[in-house]
């Protein structure tokens, strides 16, 4: 026998199947045949008992999300030996009008509404795009910008050591002088002179595998580009303090340990003793100062 209160009542919403009955009063007529009362198929289901009149009543409002709703009518069918698929397609047509479709725009049609928005997202993707090439453009402008000022940093760097040079320089340049040259005059021939000195002339110079070891305390300096070099020794005298150009060698043979004072440091490579020298570690503003021993 069923409870009071248990009886079916249609609200107008629940779709009529081909029997003239909706999912609910099937439900609670099919109960009612097994003799089963909405506490017995309450506590089957593990539901209370509010909620199976709910459910033979349709009343969708006390009851839980679709998921939920649709757990319940199936296992309600299931217990009550009725085949769920039909009710659940009835539930179906009822909960439909509760997912509102998007309304048209009046006039167009929904293929125009498709093809505005595959425009929409191609503008996008070319916005992102572009966005990122600006990105990347600026990116390096900054980069060269500080690669220029620090190039414009180590200029006055070699200039002024080049200016104002050891004041053992002038005595070598002095002793060689030839007659009628003062020591000054003679110094800057030397200069001149070395600096127009070509790279071959010094590649016998360069370790080979067939050349000899290079002496314990030899420098060799290899300039990529235009370098500012002052070399000292260990009893103060100056070895080397001017201009190198680009793809031109030095090598010196003195007394260690050596002060070394190079700009434009990541244009050069020094090797002492035959073994390369890391000028990162000395090197500021690309001036490396360093003494090796």
């Amino acid at each position: 026998m069923s409870e009071p209160g248990a009886n079916p009542v249609n609200d107008g919403r629940a779709s009529i199947d081909s029997a003239g009955l909706t999912f609910g009063p099937r439900l609670a007529n099919a109960r009612e045949a097994l003799s089963l009362t909405v506490s017995d198929i309450a506590a089957r289901l593990r539901i209370s008992p509010k909620q199976v009149i709910a459910i033979e009543r349709e009343n969708l409002s006390a009851l839980p999300g679709p998921a939920f709703l649709r757990g319940f009518v199936r296992n309600y069918a299931k217990e009550v030996k009725l085949d769920p698929a039909p009710l659940i397609a009835a539930l179906n047509r009822v909960l439909e009008p509760a997912i509102p479709a998007p309304a048209p725009t009046p006039g167009r049609s929904p293929l125009v509404h498709v093809a505005e928005q595959e425009r929409s997202s191609r503008r996008l993707v070319i916005a992102g795009a572009v966005g990122a090439l600006i990105v990347f453009a600026i990116a390096g402008w900054l980069s060269n910008s500080r690669l220029r000022k620090e190039a414009s940093n180590a200029t006055p760097v070699k200039t002024a050591s080049v200016a104002a040079p050891s004041t053992a320089a002038p005595m070598v340049a002095a002793a060689a002088a030839p007659e009628g040259l003062s020591p000054t005059q003679s110094a800057a021939t030397a200069g001149v002179a070395e600096r127009a000195t070509p790279a071959p002339a010094q590649a016998t110079d360069a370790p080979s595998s067939t050349a000899p070891a290079a002496e314990p305390g030899s420098l060799r300096f290899v300039f990529r580009d235009l370098c500012w070099v002052e070399v000292t020794q260990g009893d103060g005298k100056v070895l080397l303090s001017q201009n190198n150009e680009a793809g031109t060698e030095q090598t010196l043979n003195g007394k260690p340990p050596y002060q070394l004072v190079i700009g434009n440091a990541s244009a050069a490579s020094v090797e002492y003793g035959g073994k390369a020298v890391d000028l990162k570690p000395a090197t500021v503003a690309n001036v490396a100062r360093l003494k090796l021993p």
